[in-house]
């Protein structure tokens, strides 16, 4: 499955939901957008600036165009709500929080392409 998650601002170093999510065995490919590239080691990076409407709609974009099935916000995040409503706008599937996000993760349905 291919997974997208989207970082608090500024998380620097940390990384443990990008650890875990990247440790699920449906997991075949992690994007994560944020502002920190070490995060580079555990999956593809995508710069965002969540202050920025622009940066909303380009993890938009890259979640169309590279037909990720989910995406992960973490509850941290200040504008989860808002990037929660622009992908259920765009039709995909997304939660906030990896708790709410693991049913669907750990399923054996048609999205674990």
């Amino acid at each position: 499955m291919i997974v997208l998650l989207v970082e608090k601002p500024n998380d620097r170093g940390g990384h443990e939901l990008a650890t875990k999510m990247k440790q699920l065995p449906c997991v075949r490919r992690l994007y994560i957008a944020g502002q920190d590239e070490s995060v580079r080691e555990l999956g593809f990076y995508i710069y965002a600036d969540y202050a920025d409407a622009q940066d909303i709609d380009k993890l938009i974009y890259v979640a169309r165009l590279e037909e990720i099935k989910v995406v992960v916000i973490e509850p941290e995040n200040p504008v989860a709500n808002t990037i929660l409503d622009a992908c259920k706008t765009h039709g995909l599937t997304a939660f906030v929080g990896l708790c709410d996000a693991l049913p669907l993760l750990n399923s054996p349905d048609d999205l674990s392409s």
